[in-house]
């Protein structure tokens, strides 16, 4: 069993049991919604399965896999309705209370080196699988981060699938803060065998759909391929720490060398993405994410080996669609 901390809020640290969360309503904590983090560097079995789970408005991050091998998300709904000020126990321009709407990241794969193992190994993440989320409306839709001296240079993503996920952006701006769909930061050359694969990044506003923080090379040991974006900007894409460029698709591909050959600039035709702008409380209705029978993303993605032949609703794939339908 998890151990609980605010209201809903599920967490699990430094144990060699099997996390599973599974059917979970978790909205509206103070920190992360449902984590994991801080395994033992020798286990090889007993990793996080987080599948069929809805949260939603958590603070800081709605899933987050942190510093441990072999986690699961799938199936999952994950989503922010816009910020409301109105409900913040304290409003200010002044810091920190000007940068509250950071920290809203729907799913976060890291290395934390406060979370580190007993060894002081401080990248234990690996083999991190995600698939089939639908996500919407946070700042961040799915992002790569570590911190701290020994996490950082030791941290990438390894033996990673990131694939079929719908990524709807927030059709919104958020205080003193950039928006992403998906965030990858420069891990060097600890990058190996990663994929992403299939997924639709849909953006209302001119904030990257993709942004890397590498640019003007290929992005080592991650294979970025299939994924269906689209956006009304002209330049939707982003790379570079310091000096941040934005790219339209095709600048996009010849900075990122090798990567999104066979990706689509393309609306999706979603069944009516109107319903992920809602400023309610109310949960979303994900099934208006599915694809219209017209949508160029059905059977233009590419068979994923390391996840099951069905979709978001477990529904059996017939063919390899982009996105979590």
């Amino acid at each position: 069993m998890p151990n609980r901390r605010a209201a809903g809020r599920a967490r699990w640290s430094g144990t060699r049991t099997r996390p599973v969360a599974r059917g979970n309503l978790v909205h509206q904590n103070g920190g992360e919604g449902i984590i994991t983090y801080g395994s033992k560097a020798t286990k090889t079995t007993g990793s996080a399965l987080f599948e069929q789970n809805i949260a939603f408005d958590n603070w800081s991050v709605n899933m987050y896999f942190d510093n441990q091998p072999g986690n699961i998300s799938r199936q999952n709904f994950l989503f922010r309705h816009p910020p409301n000020p109105s409900t913040y126990v304290y409003v200010s321009n002044s810091y920190p209370w000007n940068e509250l709407d950071k920290f809203t990241t729907c799913l976060m794969l890291a290395d934390e080196q406060n979370s580190s193992d007993s060894t002081g190994n401080y990248a234990n993440l690996r083999g991190s699988q995600v698939y089939d989320n639908i996500i919407a409306g946070c700042r961040i839709g799915i992002r790569d981060y570590s911190e701290g001296a020994q996490s950082i240079p030791n941290h990438g993503l390894k033996d990673t699938l990131i694939a079929n996920n719908t990524i709807i952006m927030p059709a919104w701006t958020f205080q003193n803060s950039n928006t992403y769909g998906i965030y990858l930061q420069d891990n060097g050359s600890q990058n190996t065998n990663s994929f992403i694969q299939n997924n639709i990044v849909y953006g209302f506003q001119t904030d990257p759909l993709f942004h890397s923080e590498v640019n003007g090379t290929l992005l080592p040991g991650v294979n970025i391929d299939y994924n269906n974006y689209f956006s009304a900007t002209a330049k939707p894409f982003s790379a570079g720490y310091n000096n941040v460029v934005t790219l339209n698709f095709t600048q996009w591909k010849a900075a990122m060398v090798g990567a999104d050959t066979h990706s689509i600039f393309a609306d999706p035709q979603l069944v009516d993405v109107t319903q992920f702008r809602g400023g309610t409380t109310n949960v979303y209705d994900y099934n208006k994410a599915r694809l219209q029978p017209t949508s160029p993303a059905i059977n233009a993605g590419t068979p994923q080996p390391y996840a099951p032949a069905v979709n978001f609703s477990n529904t059996p794939r017939n063919t390899w669609n982009i996105g979590a339908f």
